[in-house]
């Protein structure tokens, strides 16, 4: 007689649970795995995205954008959703996700070009599809876009106009994910085979300004305003630092053997200690404009104020000059194998964990988040 058991689930992202792999999806300790009780549990990854304590804040969306998801819902409409790859989880924001659920998603992960040559591609799609699965998003497809690669673009197109079916598009995505510039590379090659015009105007019942783009008689592509990122450092700086903060081409790798007590400088913008644990070998990924620094001192506090008070590091910011204008976060890591700590809009450090102890001082409202490495 076959015997029939049910397996174990994680509760947010649906992986089957298990203990022998810390890298791969549904970890968790071997002791979780055997409660026998019927109490709800998630895998690792899972379980520091929903009881994450050292997650500052998260993005907010007025109503009106909630009025035009509201709309996109009762029309069942095709979403696609643009992701910032340098910036991926300040780009993908919980409140939309809860709203997205019952649609299907196609999920472009944009800016793959500033990634270094020896990424794994496969491996970064599949990041972004684990990260779907946390989400609970019904993902159609993923397609990892080339702005300056006609036929990412084009693809993403094709991906569109097989799942669409008929109905409206909407492109979803935060002010610096790219969104606009792929809808302009559309519709340079965009033929109107309709009577309607492409129009922009207020969204119905909204101000939102919104291109509209006939695809038939009875459907359109829809392009809201990006979405702001106010938990993400790009909004916190000036328009002057900004433009240094977003990578024009191969994000800087950068390689630091730590011990603790040393420290990363990011420019003049933030800073990553290790303050326990062993020495630590780390890559930081950050944009090819700005200027990163190792450094030790028996007060790193002063060090690091010093050094943007005399424009030592580059850039710094006026709304940045002294300690009061920064958060302080300690991060004990748990988990074994790759690991990022990323900070929302400026960039993150890939590292093996070992039961490090980290301190990251951040702009105040930055969040900084953990997740498995997206580059190997």
């Amino acid at each position: 007689m076959s015997t029939v058991k049910r397996v174990k689930q994680c509760a947010g992202c649906g992986s089957i649970l298990q203990s022998v792999d810390s890298s791969a999806n549904g970890y968790v300790s071997q002791e979780v795995l055997d409660k026998t009780d019927n109490r709800v549990l998630f895998c690792n990854e899972c379980y520091e995205h929903y009881k994450n304590n050292y997650v500052a804040q998260e993005p907010t969306l007025n109503e009106e954008f909630l009025t035009l998801l509201d709309d996109a819902i009762a029309k069942k409409a095709l979403i696609v959703y643009i992701l910032d790859l340098f910036s991926f989880e300040a780009s993908f924001v919980r409140q939309i996700d809860e709203y997205l659920r019952p649609l299907d998603v196609i999920i472009v992960g944009n800016k793959v070009d500033i990634f270094p040559d020896k990424t794994n591609y496969d491996e970064l799609k599949e990041y972004v599809a684990h990260r779907a699965r946390i989400a609970s998003l019904n993902v159609k497809d993923i397609v990892l876009v080339d702005m300056h690669k006609k036929e990412t673009i084009d693809k993403m197109f094709d991906v569109i106009n097989t799942n669409r079916k008929g109905k409206d598009v909407y492109v979803l995505g935060a002010k610096s994910s790219g969104k606009t510039t792929l809808i302009n590379a559309f519709l340079k090659n965009f033929k109107n085979d309709t009577k309607q015009l492409i129009e922009t105007s207020p969204y119905p019942g909204t101000s939102l300004r919104t291109i509209k783009i006939p695809l038939d008689d009875t459907s359109s592509i829809y392009e809201p305003p990006g979405f702001s990122i106010d938990n993400s450092i790009i909004s916190k700086v000036e328009p002057s630092v900004q433009r240094f903060l977003v990578p024009k081409k191969e994000i800087e790798v950068h390689k630091f053997n730590l011990h603790p007590g040393q420290s990363i400088f990011i420019a003049g913008l933030a800073r990553i200690d290790l303050i326990g644990g062993p020495k630590t070998n780390f890559k930081l990924y950050v944009s090819d404009q700005i200027e990163v620094k190792k450094k030790s001192s028996s007060d790193l506090d002063k060090k690091f104020i010093e050094y943007i008070e005399e424009k030592r590091l580059f850039p710094v910011s006026e709304h940045l000059r002294k300690k009061s204008d920064f958060d302080v976060y300690d991060v004990d890591v748990e988990e074994s194998g790759l690991r990022d700590l990323g900070i929302q809009g400026l960039g993150w450090i890939s590292f093996s964990g070992e039961k490090q102890k980290l301190r990251f001082i951040v702009p105040k409202k930055v969040s900084i988040y953990s997740t498995r490495a997206k580059v190997q």
